[in-house]
């Protein structure tokens, strides 16, 4: 636990310094576009949850590997001596094979098997006794890095449970929906795919549940449209359905899927949440600018959303 509770201190170090060159970045690329923004957020994040996996892994470690390849030479140093004739003479061994492979192959699973070593040992470490933390006293063991490893964990259990809660409602979103079958709505998102440019098949669904349409998935995308999406117009049908087929050809599926691990590993840092924020933000930018280029121009398209938004009951 403690030293789990030093490295998530180097860890938000690491995720403050990265956070804060990304913001910068960020403010400065204000003006190029929420396609541009969304990319700088959405790298930061990936960084921070490779910063986190890094920080969390038990594996490799060098120092380890480092000692037993060299304990590995030398006991192999001493047995060339002993094997070493009275003349002087080399003895062949299969080591000295043509091409050298069998010299690589041992080398490569002792390597494998150092590897494997410090992983096992890694995981089977004890914490260090009380007796000998400074600072602890009564014996309890527990000192301020063992408090923000359990902190941690728990905070990374509860956005787990929260993401598997998501995931669930999302699955029921696509079991409890129905297909679309109306030649109409099929031919509009065909050639919206083609104008957008989206080469993934995209599935159009209706869901009860929904106020509004929406688009969920990455392998397989479908596009989730209101029960009383009937009564719109084809001007309205093709804004909606652009907005959604946008997302779906920016892939924004994955990118807020991935941001969400980046804030369940990193609930505690402002920092991160601004950036998942500015994320969400851009990717509705970025889909409202690409679907406002084929649903009639910006005015148009801002005029036709407005009036379906009017229309809500709340």
């Amino acid at each position: 636990m403690n030293a789990l509770g030093q490295a998530l201190v180097w860890c938000a170090l690491q995720v403050t310094l990265v956070a804060a060159a990304a913001g910068i970045v960020y403010v400065g690329l204000r003006r190029r576009g929420p396609a541009v923004r969304s990319l700088v957020a959405l790298t930061a994040l990936a960084v921070f949850v490779g910063l986190a996996l890094a920080a969390l892994s038990p594996w490799p470690r060098w120092t380890v590997v480092a000692s037993a390849r060299s304990g590995d030479s030398a006991s192999a140093g001493s047995e060339r001596e002993i094997a070493r004739p009275a003349d002087g003479t080399e003895t062949p061994s299969l080591a000295a094979a043509p091409g050298g492979q069998a010299a690589l192959a041992p080398s490569f699973i002792e390597t494998a098997g150092s590897f494997w070593q410090a992983f096992v040992d890694e995981l089977e470490r004890r914490p260090i006794a009380a007796e000998h933390e400074p600072g602890v006293t009564g014996g309890t063991g527990w000192t301020w890095r063992s408090i923000l490893a359990v902190l941690f964990a728990a905070g990374v259990a509860l956005g787990g449970l929260r993401l598997i809660a998501a995931g669930l409602a999302v699955a029921a979103y696509r079991r409890f929906s129905r297909r679309v079958d109306d030649a109409q709505a099929s031919r509009v998102a065909a050639q919206l795919c083609a104008e957008l440019g989206c080469r993934r098949p995209v599935e159009l669904r209706e869901c009860p549940q929904l106020g509004s349409a929406a688009m969920l998935g990455w392998r397989r995308p479908l596009v989730l449209l209101p029960s009383g999406w009937r009564a719109w117009s084809e001007a309205e049908l093709r804004a909606v359905l652009a907005h959604e087929i946008a997302h779906v050809r920016r892939g924004d599926f994955a990118a807020w899927a991935l941001a969400q691990l980046g804030l369940i590993l990193h609930f505690y840092h402002p920092l991160v949440h601004w950036l998942a924020a500015r994320l969400r933000l851009d990717q509705e930018l970025a889909a409202d600018a690409a679907a406002a280029g084929v649903a009639g121009g910006r005015q148009p398209y801002l005029r036709i959303l407005a009036e379906m938004a009017l229309r809500q009951p709340d």
